[in-house]
């Protein structure tokens, strides 16, 4: 198992393991609210769209190297990733609309990610010639997603006592993983996490912040309820990393590409912890609307 393959079992391991914490803290009845009331998911579509002129604007007014440009635009167009569902759980905001986005973006993956690759052509005069793993998508949206979300579930309809104890466990464990995966990144490829790490982090920084703000303007602009708008500021600059990672080694053969969605990863983590920490800790008693935030 060569670096790349190394790193993208690592994400998934840890993306299974949030997966399964988030399914604890879900139910179903807030799944029923939304097919009531779907605004917030068609918002939500069109405030994770927002992230890709937001990119192609970043890479034509800074002067960043190629590989990044890259790999910038590339993640740009992937569909949201998993991992946006532990945000918005640690912020205890909306879990069932974060997921409905995860699961709706990686379907419609298929058809927007060739639409862009088009669009990227005609902007940038430039082109990224691939196919859409479509079978790739679907196994990571069954095993990576769907079925450790309904583990999760399972355990806290069946065993509520076993649950709070389950929960701290794999809050601690999956803590564990990423410092180790982390760690494992730059240890590989020292020289180049060090020469691409002041751009790396500027882009995660700056691309972060600013998806947040388009996330919570529009949710705003729409008339979202404070849960739904906190769902949509945490996970509006999430893209899913193993798909890119996927895609950069296995189709483009651009290790490089690989490297800056690691490190886009590590770094993008702390900011939207803290920040779905910062939220949380501001959140009144009584902000839970619909059940979609608890105190």
């Amino acid at each position: 198992m060569d670096q790349n393959q190394i790193i993208s079992s690592g994400i998934n391991g840890i993306i299974v393991i949030t997966m399964v914490i988030v399914g604890l803290d879900v139910t179903l009845q807030e799944f029923k609210n939304l097919l009531k009331e779907p605004k917030p998911v068609l918002t939500g579509l069109l405030t994770l769209t927002l992230f890709v002129p937001i990119s192609i604007a970043f890479v034509q007014l800074t002067n960043l190297p190629g590989y990044l440009d890259a790999g910038i635009l590339l993640l740009a167009i992937c569909p949201t990733g998993s991992i946006a569902n532990l945000y918005t759980s640690v912020a205890r905001a909306n879990l069932a609309l974060a997921i409905t986005l995860a699961i709706a973006t990686g379907l419609l993956a298929f058809i927007t990610m060739p639409l862009w690759i088009q669009f990227y052509g005609i902007i940038l005069e430039d082109s990224f010639d691939f196919q859409i793993p479509a079978s790739m998508l679907l196994v990571r949206l069954f095993f990576v997603l769907a079925l450790p979300i309904a583990v999760g579930m399972w355990v806290r309809s069946q065993y509520p006592g076993l649950e709070r104890r389950f929960h701290r466990l794999l809050k601690r464990i999956a803590l564990v993983c990423v410092a180790t995966l982390g760690g494992y990144i730059i240890f590989s490829d020292r020289q180049g996490f060090a020469s691409g790490l002041g751009p790396t982090i500027t882009a995660a920084l700056v691309l972060t912040l600013a998806g947040m703000a388009a996330g919570y303007i529009v949710s705003r602009f729409f008339g979202l309820n404070r849960p739904d708008s906190i769902t949509l500021l945490l996970i509006s600059p999430v893209k899913n990393f193993g798909v890119a990672i996927a895609i950069a080694v296995s189709i483009l053969q651009e290790t490089e590409f690989a490297l800056f969605a690691t490190t886009m990863f590590m770094a993008q983590l702390p900011i939207l912890l803290g920040a779905g920490l910062i939220l949380r800790r501001l959140a009144r008693p009584d902000s839970g609307q619909d059940g979609s935030l608890r105190a």
